[in-house]
């Protein structure tokens, strides 16, 4: 039987084209291998104290400043990946730096690393049930009351509120917070210290052990509490700053504080 005679040179660009297509085969396999991990941004590993809402609602990821967090750090180009420890242990774990970041700290806090522009803000209060007469005019007030706060309050509330808990035998700090709705409306303390809109929603956790029905007064002798983030690195914390600032210039900060 005749065959079908082909010539060097014919031979010699079959060769070459069958190399070159081997070789793009292989560049489009790594590339195909690469592009998940190109798609998926590193994660930021951030530090949260505990169930606050409206603020941080743990188990659903949401709330005021879990939002405010993920958007930012989303235009940072990383993933948020949230740990949500007690506020006590979240110092710890600060301290030894086993984080990228921790939210809802204080630079009077002392502790060490590179802190944020403020991102957000609570109101304090002091909150008291009616029928007890409390009068709170200032701070030094609460030094003849028992008192419970939240956990670290000595650490965040100022210099003036802290030497109140170091001389006030009958202070206490209680972690998770809606403790501090627990004894304040079953009488065991005389006044309990938060944000307002916290120990409001911590109402409906504790309505079915004590009365959260009866009339409370509340005392503002707490200026407004600005909180930052601690990074353990400057540069993560110069792009946070960058990216929350441009936050609020576009408006979807304020779209998220409205929402709440």
């Amino acid at each position: 039987m005749g065959g079908i005679w082909i010539g060097e040179a014919a031979m010699r660009l079959i060769l070459r084209q069958c190399l070159f297509w081997r070789r793009v085969g292989v560049v489009m396999s790594a590339m195909a291998l690469a592009l998940p991990a190109c798609a998926a941004p590193p994660a930021l590993h951030v530090l949260f104290g505990l169930n606050k809402p409206p603020y941080i609602i743990e188990g659903e990821r949401r709330g005021l400043e879990y939002e405010l967090i993920d958007m930012i750090v989303s235009d940072m180009g990383y993933r948020l990946e949230p740990t949500f420890v007690p506020p006590a242990r979240l110092i710890s774990l600060v301290r030894i730096g086993e984080f990228d970041a921790a939210a809802t700290v204080r630079e009077t806090s002392g502790l060490p690393g590179y802190y944020s522009s403020p991102y957000i803000q609570y109101q304090n209060v002091a909150i008291a049930l009616a029928k007890r007469g409390v009068a709170l005019h200032s701070i030094d007030d609460l030094s003849a009351y028992r008192v419970v706060a939240f956990q670290n309050a000595h650490l965040v509330l100022g210099e003036t509120f802290r030497h109140m808990t170091e001389h006030n035998a009958s202070y206490q700090e209680a972690s998770p917070q809606w403790i501090e709705n627990n004894l304040l409306f079953s009488g065991h303390v005389d006044v309990a210290i938060a944000d307002w809109k916290i120990f409001r929603y911590f109402n409906g956790i504790v309505a079915g052990h004590v009365n959260t029905q009866q009339p409370v007064s509340l005392f503002a002798i707490f200026p407004p509490t600005d909180y930052q983030m601690v990074f353990r690195d400057a540069h993560l914390r110069d792009v946070f700053d960058k990216a929350l600032e441009h936050a609020k210039r576009d408006g979807r900060y304020e779209k998220i504080m409205v929402r709440y």
